[in-house]
């Protein structure tokens, strides 16, 4: 399952600033799609490897005893199992799922708005005054999207 993050999300899940967001994911870290979106699994698996590289790295350095590691090692794990129930209550979305009620709502949108002229082409062509030309799109127009508006909250 794939499931796509903003920076904010992200930086939320892992406990840490957008700015190190961005760092790690300039250093290749974490897995970054686009401009501030992130695969938020496989970066989540990263992030955990690349702590866990931290504390043993700093482990053999001395800089760190074995309690220090351990409490790492168990705030990654911890934090891997936050996100996986958060999957699972439904707080992370399929990427397939928002793709479709895009694509959905932008159908509605363009069949809305394609429909005006035939609704309205008649009426159009009777009236000379621009003014009146104006208003009878605007509030057509008007009237589609707030429908669509409507509609939405209903879902």
């Amino acid at each position: 399952m794939e499931t796509i993050v903003n920076n904010k999300t992200l930086s939320d899940i892992l406990g840490v600033s957008g700015r190190t967001v961005r760092d790690l994911a300039d250093k290749g870290v974490l897995v970054k799609l686009a401009h501030g979106k992130y695969e938020v699994l496989p970066s989540i698996h990263a992030y955990i490897k690349y702590k866990i590289n931290l504390a043993i790295e700093s482990f053999s350095k001395g800089d760190i005893d074995y309690a220090e590691a351990r409490r790492r090692k168990e705030l990654a794990q911890a934090q891997l199992a936050e996100l996986d129930l958060a999957e699972k209550e439904g707080e992370l979305i399929q990427v397939s799922t928002v793709e479709n009620e895009a694509f959905t709502a932008g159908k509605k949108v363009k069949d809305g708005l394609s429909n005006i002229p035939d609704r309205i082409s008649p009426l159009l062509a009777a009236e000379s005054d621009k003014n009146k030309i104006y208003q009878m799109l605007t509030s057509e127009i008007n009237q589609v999207l707030e429908f669509l508006v409507t509609e939405g909250k209903e879902d």
